[in-house]
């Protein structure tokens, strides 16, 4: 019997310090994954896109937004106007839809397709590039909406 102690006695230490190491890395990985799900959390939450969208636009500056920009026009005349302007759209949609036509013969390739306009599509695209760059840097994206870069967007596609 006493060997028996003896022997349990002589494993019990490394048993323990075995699993105190892996029951240590056990846990770290466990907090660390707790840690990347938090953070995912964190980045795909509504605060974190609001951040980024408009969170480098100062609201102080005359025209930047703000409560005077919100109170600029009253909720009825905004109400009146959107529902104005969408009768309008409709209306010129339905008139014009007949008159579209998809043309018989398609060219095969456009012309004036040559170095030029290639380095200008190029000049265009890179020059573009640089401007999201600097949106996501000042974290103001939500100007990437104005119409000079959604038409900018068209102009690099077509």
């Amino acid at each position: 019997m006493q060997d028996v102690a003896t022997k349990e006695e002589s494993v019990a230490p490394v048993a323990r310090l075995t699993a105190f190491a892996f029951g240590n890395e056990i846990n770290m990985r466990y907090r660390f994954s707790k840690y990347l799900v938090a953070s995912f959390r964190t980045m795909l939450g509504l605060d974190f896109f609001k951040d980024v969208a408009y969170g480098g636009v100062d609201h102080n500056l005359p025209g930047n937004g703000g409560r005077q920009c919100v109170d600029f026009l009253s909720l009825e005349q905004r109400v009146y106007e959107t529902i104005i302007m969408e009768l309008l759209a409709f209306v010129i949609l339905f008139k014009a839809l007949p008159k579209v036509s998809l043309p018989e013969k398609v060219p095969p390739s456009r012309n004036g397709t040559g170095t030029g306009r290639t380095l200008l599509l190029l000049v265009l695209a890179f020059t573009f590039g640089l401007e999201v760059g600097f949106k996501l840097a000042t974290k103001s994206i939500i100007y990437l909406l104005n119409p000079c870069h959604i038409l900018t967007t068209m102009q690099v596609q077509l």
